[in-house]
């Protein structure tokens, strides 16, 4: 079946493919997912979650309160005030609703690195994606044999994109409540 989506086509397999792909396509419409995805969860979390939290950072105007909350707590002695007086302003165009304008802008500015913090970690764990690659694995795809196999790069590289997905991990449950619009 994959080579038929992604290589060689050979319109009989794909004839072949076809109650297949209708009863993943049906199982992904009725349960939101198909056996498939249930299979190869890891792969599909790391492929589908930092798309779903881009196309959020890229469709979004709002930001958590919690991300407020935290830049007010962070800079009251400067802004002159505290979370509770922040909530409670009125707009009325005064030069007190443009200091609130400005804060929202720096929240929502501060919630976009987040996300896209988040996006960028995300891709990093994700062998296919990371910006790190085996010098070993990529001189076999280019038919180089004479580069040898390091077991100490792989290691380091794969606690890199541990270390990416742990962080990222952290962020997503800090912010789980809050990745929506």
């Amino acid at each position: 079946m994959i080579s038929v989506l992604y290589g060689k086509y050979n319109p009989l397999e794909f004839i072949r493919c076809i109650p297949r792909l209708v009863k993943h396509s049906w199982q992904r419409i009725s349960k939101g997912y198909c056996h498939l995805d249930v299979l190869d969860l890891d792969v599909w979390f790391l492929k589908t979650v930092p798309d779903m939290i881009e196309e959020l950072r890229n469709s979004t105007n709002s930001f958590p309160a919690t991300v407020a909350y935290r830049y007010i707590e962070e800079h009251k002695d400067e802004l002159g005030m505290d979370y509770e007086t922040y909530i409670n302003w009125k707009h009325d165009g005064s030069e007190e609703d443009k200091k609130r304008e400005k804060i929202d802008e720096l929240c929502r500015s501060e919630w976009f690195r987040i996300l896209e913090r988040m996006v960028f970690l995300f891709r990093e764990a994700d062998e296919d994606t990371c910006s790190r690659q085996s010098k070993y694995l990529e001189a076999l795809i280019k038919g180089d044999k004479s580069v040898k196999y390091d077991p100490v790069e792989d290691e380091e590289l794969q606690e890199y994109r541990n270390s990416c997905l742990k962080e990222a991990m952290y962020m997503f449950y800090q912010y789980f409540h809050n990745i929506w619009d």
